[in-house]
């Protein structure tokens, strides 16, 4: 899957044309969560799609005797919540920094060469 064209259309990147093309941030990394991409390239829709089978499984009732949400539907969106939360606390700056901690030099270097070959700065 190409990310560049969702991330483009969520003003995070521009494609940038010419031989030493290659693509650019919009903003600074630090202004740029990790949510945004996650959203950008996957959509807003909810991870879990409850289907209410205690509704309609061998065990149920009848409509009018579910008055609360499922239990696994409340739990589902308790935890996409918080993944949510957790994804917007995070910067991309925060990231490189993750990876420079984590990362030997020469990959670092490596890594460097290739963001120079294909991101431009502003």
């Amino acid at each position: 899957m190409r990310v560049s064209g969702p991330l483009a259309n969520a003003r995070i990147i521009e494609s940038l044309s010419g031989p030493r093309g290659g693509y650019r941030l919009l903003r600074s990394p630090e202004e740029i969560t990790a949510l945004e991409v996650v959203e950008a390239i996957d959509g807003r829709e909810p991870l879990f799609r409850c289907t209410e089978i205690h509704q309609r499984g061998p065990l149920a009732g009848p409509p009018e005797a579910y008055h609360l949400p499922c239990a696994v539907h409340v739990t589902m969106a308790r935890a996409e919540r918080a993944w949510r939360e957790a994804l917007r606390a995070q910067t991309i700056a925060d990231i490189i920094a993750l990876y420079q901690r984590n990362v030997d030099a020469e990959q670092q270097r490596r890594a460097g060469q290739w963001i120079e070959e294909h991101m431009r700065g502003g």
